[in-house]
């Protein structure tokens, strides 16, 4: 059996260098935690795969019947947001989404035609098959408009 014995000749040194380096590894931890890729909130829509049926899914629980899928690509959510983008994602919290976590990631952006639901097209971005935000459109170029339950009356809000 191997002991050690440790005699502490300066025993206030020796905690302040411990405290030290308990603040040094909590300020790691931190830094790390924030570096990480956030995950969306555990009530978030979550897709299995990218495929038009998984997304139709979603999107019926919303209240809105998609058409088909119109298009399917990779695009990368910028690592510094300009006025545009900082606007796209205060539409995305109405929604209850937040791009900001995804700086610099690949994401994949879904685009469907939809059906009778005072809005011609939604696109949803996910990313390791999760929803992480989206909007509803129509294609004469005007605003997009937050990703939400349709109303009973036909009215997206």
């Amino acid at each position: 059996m191997f002991v050690w014995k440790l005699k502490l000749r300066h025993p206030k040194l020796t905690a302040a260098a411990a405290a030290a380096a308990v603040m040094i590894a909590a300020s790691a931890a931190a830094v790390n935690y924030e570096l990480t890729e956030r995950e969306t909130p555990d009530e978030a829509y979550s897709v299995s795969d990218s495929s038009a049926d998984e997304g139709k899914t979603f999107l019926r629980s919303l209240g809105l019947e998609a058409q088909k899928l119109e298009d399917s690509r990779q695009v990368v959510i910028p690592e510094e947001f300009d006025s545009v983008y900082e606007d796209y994602n205060s539409l995305q919290e109405i929604s209850g989404f937040d791009l900001s976590g995804y700086r610099g990631k690949t994401v994949e952006k879904l685009t469907y035609r939809l059906r009778g639901a005072g809005a011609e097209y939604a696109v949803l971005l996910l990313s390791r098959g999760r929803v992480i935000g989206g909007h509803l459109g129509n294609m004469d170029g005007g605003k997009a408009m937050p990703l939400s339950k349709r109303r009973t009356n036909g009215e997206i809000g």
